[in-house]
């Protein structure tokens, strides 16, 4: 006994001497396979005086890198068992090298249930209730003989922790032996039945919508929505759903429970069946220049040289004309664009589920003065198309002329439908000619549209998401007073101030140039009318390019013009919609001092789109 005990402390001293460690019973990492991790070296601990380096370019026969050794446990010395007895230290060591050098977890966790047994209990220590069902039993194989050895003699000889014993068991039981850790991709929940069928009645309850800059057919969400608040809303949705089958379920003396979908679930049926934008900001980040890495053609190069010197020219242009414009009271520098709104607007899931009321809202911002001028009105008034823009802007050239304005500057995005029109270029024809007035109008190059203007609709529609609003007069009074101490100038537009533009263009060219090329309207940089220049209209398709003229030549004397109307009636609403608007009515979601409005509006008889 006493040369089995020098025995041991020798190997204790010649592990604290490899380690450089006092301390032999120091909790070391435990093993990892391939699948998990890199190997470590098997029963080498690691060499101090190495550097880093020497290290990583020790590795094992597996290919993996360095990493300090696992090394064996001390034993048990008092334990009633006496295994330091019953097996040596050699032994001990052969075990330990036969078990790390298996490199494979699997092949690991099958070595300890082979030497491990687990029996039910058979009696009690304790006077309470003890929640230990199964006993452990630990074998060494010595020579052809079973040697039984305590668990602390088991776990050091082998040099693991207790977990690996419960892991390689609980694989035993469930036949699952091979080491999946790292390989499993957890796949997507293919959720069907009761819950996938209530999550898509709900997300079809919202209301889509369609931005006039976006692909006709990419529908999106409103802005105000979120996949967190959509599920919150889903929850109330389930919570009624099963309220009114409990009404039920007392008659029919039979309980029906609903089964609610998770966040997670709720979230990946959105993604997989829908995948809606959430109304995608106004300018995002420009797609070209985000490509600029991957252009691999010189056509490709060229076309992003132009883009990117295009960009820097116009916003030079923009610089120089801001200082000109706060210099000189003269020179009245402004950008527009328009937003819409729904209405009613809250927090209420009804509103989100609702056919709501299309409002627009075209802001034109005086840059050089800093003033803001709106202009709002709801689809049963106009339409959102380039009339509404053009006689926004004819309003809003007048009151600036009456102020002695002579030189008028736009900017705007390239949005074909509202400004990059031949209505809007018609009426600055028309007012230049009229007023001898100088009107240029400049396109900022896309994906580079922001303005100064931009940030009052960004600050509105944020707004809105915070805020209930019911009725026109409620979106006039927020657009006005949302800059504070200068509050915006806004105009509620009636519909016989909508003129059709299209008829002031009757009897005029704006087909072919002065060279006989036809004029590409889509690919107008700038335009330029003056009323020092009679009958012409001068444009770019690059503003680093000279201008090219238009010889606008009328037959008819233009000088008594009188605007023709662009609608004659209201415009009817769709009937679903009208219907829609009611019902929150209704179930007094709208107060009662603001529904006479929606009461008042007209319906369509024919359930088609009408409006935008």
């Amino acid at each position: 006994m006493a040369s089995e005990e020098g025995s041991g402390s020798t190997l204790d001293e010649r592990m604290c001497e490899d380690s450089g460690s006092s301390d032999s019973n120091q909790a070391l990492p435990e093993h990892r396979s391939d699948a998990a991790g890199p190997l470590m070296e098997i029963g080498v601990a690691a060499n101090t005086s190495e550097t880093p380096s020497e290290r990583n370019r020790k590795k094992s026969k597996a290919g993996s890198h360095w990493r300090h050794g696992k090394v064996m446990g001390k034993g048990c010395e008092n334990c009633r068992a006496k295994c330091h007895l019953k097996i040596t230290d050699a032994q001990r060591s052969a075990f330990f090298e036969q078990f790390w050098n298996l490199r494979d977890a699997a092949k690991q966790w099958q070595f300890i249930a082979n030497h491990t047994r687990t029996r039910e209990t058979e009696r009690k220590t304790t006077n309470w209730h003890s929640n230990r069902k199964v006993a452990r039993s630990y074998y060494f194989d010595a020579g052809n003989v079973e040697v039984k050895v305590c668990q602390l003699m088991f776990l050091s000889t082998l040099g693991i922790s207790e977990k690996w014993i419960k892991t390689a068991l609980t694989k035993k039981d469930q036949d699952l032996f091979p080491d999946r850790r790292g390989k499993t991709r957890r796949p997507f929940c293919k959720l069907r039945g009761p819950v996938f069928d209530s999550i898509i009645e709900h997300i079809n309850l919202f209301e889509r919508c369609q931005d006039c800059r976006e692909i006709l057919d990419k529908e999106c969400l409103p802005e105000s929505l979120s996949l967190k608040k959509m599920y919150y809303f889903y929850e109330l949705f389930i919570k009624e759903k099963q309220e009114k089958l409990d009404e039920e379920a007392k008659s029919k003396q039979k309980k029906v429970v609903l089964a609610a979908a998770t966040e997670r679930q709720y979230r990946n049926v959105f993604k997989k069946e829908f995948n809606l934008p959430f109304h995608p900001p106004r300018k995002g980040q420009c797609e070209r220049c985000i490509a600029k890495p991957s252009a691999a053609t010189s056509e490709k190069d060229k076309l992003l040289e132009d883009h990117v010197k295009n960009k820097d020219a116009v916003r030079e242009i923009k610089d120089a004309d801001k200082v000109e414009a706060v210099k000189n009271n003269g020179v009245c520098l402004a950008s527009f664009d328009s937003q819409r709104i729904g209405l009613p607007c809250g927090d209420t899931p009804a509103f989100h589920y609702a056919q709501r009321l299309n409002v627009y809202h075209l802001s034109v911002f005086d840059i050089g003065k800093s003033q803001a001028y709106g202009y709002v009105w709801h689809e049963e008034t106009a339409k959102r198309t380039s009339n509404e823009s053009a006689s926004c802007l004819r309003d809003f050239v007048e009151q600036r002329r009456a102020c002695g304005i002579t030189d008028f500057r736009f900017y705007s995005d390239s949005c074909t439908r509202l400004n990059k029109t031949k209505n809007i270029f018609g009426l600055w024809y028309y007012l230049s000619q009229m007023y001898s007035l100088s009107i240029t109008h400049r396109f900022l190059e896309s994906g580079h549209t922001l303005t100064e203007g931009h940030a009052l609709l960004t600050a509105i529609e944020r707004r809105v998401r915070k805020q209930s609003l019911y009725s026109l007069q409620e979106v006039t009074s927020l657009i006005r007073d949302i800059r504070g101490s200068k509050p915006s100038i806004v105009k509620e537009l009636e519909q016989r101030e909508v003129y059709d533009m299209e008829d002031l263009l009757r009897g005029q060219n704006w087909d072919r140039d002065t060279s006989g090329d036809e004029v590409r309207w889509g690919d107008v940089r700038e335009v330029q009318v003056s009323g020092d220049s009679p009958r012409i209209l001068k444009f770019k398709y690059d503003f680093l390019s000279e201008y090219l003229v238009l010889q606008v030549e009328s037959s008819e004397n233009r000088s008594d013009y009188v605007f023709k109307r662009a609608y004659e009636q209201r415009l009817p609403l769709r009937k679903i919609k009208k219907e829609s608007l009611i019902n929150l009515c209704s179930k007094n979601l709208i107060p009662s001092d603001r529904q006479e409005f929606y009461y008042q509006l007209g319906a369509n008889s024919e359930d088609a789109s009408v409006g935008e």
